[in-house]
């Protein structure tokens, strides 16, 4: 009896460790695809969608041949998406060189007819002096008359010239400023949801403690994301949660930001009272609750989503460090309800 009593645990011990294993498995398949590289906005996005199917089959495998295989096709999804990076980057480079060449070549045209000009001036100005000794005031009228219009032409060639600088120049730095803006976007949004990510928060949370200012650090926590994680792909996950945001993100408005603190949880920094953000926490918890409407190849599907919301201030001359500490207990508040 109790050998039978001991190989039912064992075996109840063995299939929680292949649960364990297995959803860990899933969150390390999503955290790959979630935190991808975009070399390529367009190719990062197949290469997500890819990921996001293994992790569907993952939660149906029921055999080790079909994990094997799974894991043989992640494999391949990343070299495959590595490949592809470096090709892309390859590319970058090569496209950088040759806008560099273009520019040295365009910039030693300029020097160059800058220095034929200059010289053609001087010989004008070497005629001028030579003709203003001279008595003869027809020599020197057609001599003036000349040299006016050589520098007329020259001055209106360095317009030009100068024209086509600024304009290249121009595009040169609206180009940049895209670029920038791009990586900065890669550095600080969560790239599933466009809000900010949790490095962001934190950098923004330390300024505000830094300078000595008021606060209130908001977090709501999304209490059936499991569940629905058991029960609906991701694509319908995914565009519940979108439309979540954007209604969390109207009710905060110009009052804060909002940012994704971590899996199941998104927080908001709230220039507010903390009366007032206590009571603006409990509205968040109602109106965020509830049963979202999305599009999905031409038809609409609903999913319900559950929301609890929590609140802290942060007063002046608080402690980052403790704050930060006050913020995790929150989140184990929030997860634990």
């Amino acid at each position: 009896m109790i050998s039978i009593r001991k190989a039912a645990n064992e075996l109840d011990r063995l299939e929680t460790l292949r649960r364990v294993t297995a959803e860990c498995y899933g969150l390390a398949i999503r955290s790959t695809a979630q935190y991808a590289v975009e070399v390529g906005p367009a190719m990062a996005e197949g290469f997500r969608r890819h990921l996001e199917s293994l992790q569907d089959q993952l939660r149906n495998a029921v055999s080790p041949e079909e994990i094997q295989a799974l894991q043989s096709s992640f494999r391949g999804k990343l070299r495959d998406h590595r490949d592809r990076s470096m090709e892309q980057l390859a590319r970058l480079r090569e496209e950088l060189a040759t806008a560099a060449s273009a520019m040295q070549s365009f910039a030693d045209s300029v020097t160059t007819a800058g220095t034929d000009h200059e010289d053609q001036l001087k010989a004008e100005l070497a005629e001028l002096v030579s003709s203003a000794q001279a008595d003869d005031l027809d020599t020197l009228r057609n001599r003036v008359h000349s040299a006016a219009r050589v520098i007329t032409e020259s001055v209106d060639q360095m317009k030009r010239s100068n024209r086509l600088v600024v304009a290249q120049l121009c595009d040169e730095i609206r180009l940049l400023h895209q670029e920038i803006e791009a990586g900065r976007k890669i550095l600080t949004l969560d790239p599933a949801f466009n809000v900010w990510n949790r490095q962001t928060m934190e950098a923004r949370v330390d300024e505000l403690v830094r300078q000595n200012e008021r606060f209130c650090f908001l977090e709501i926590h999304l209490r059936n994301l499991r569940r629905l994680e058991s029960e609906h792909e991701r694509g319908l996950i995914e565009a519940g949660l979108k439309a979540l945001l954007q209604r969390f993100s109207a009710m905060v408005n110009q009052d804060g930001r909002i940012g994704r603190w971590s899996e199941e949880n998104f927080g908001a920094i709230l220039e507010m009272e903390p009366a007032t953000a206590i009571a603006f926490s409990e509205k968040v918890s109602r109106t965020l609750s509830g049963t979202y409407s999305v599009q999905e190849s031409g038809g609409s599907r609903t999913i319900a989503i559950q929301v609890s919301a929590g609140v802290i201030d942060c007063p002046v001359g608080t402690d980052a460090e403790m704050f930060r500490s006050k913020i995790t207990q929150l989140s184990s508040a929030l997860c634990g309800a």
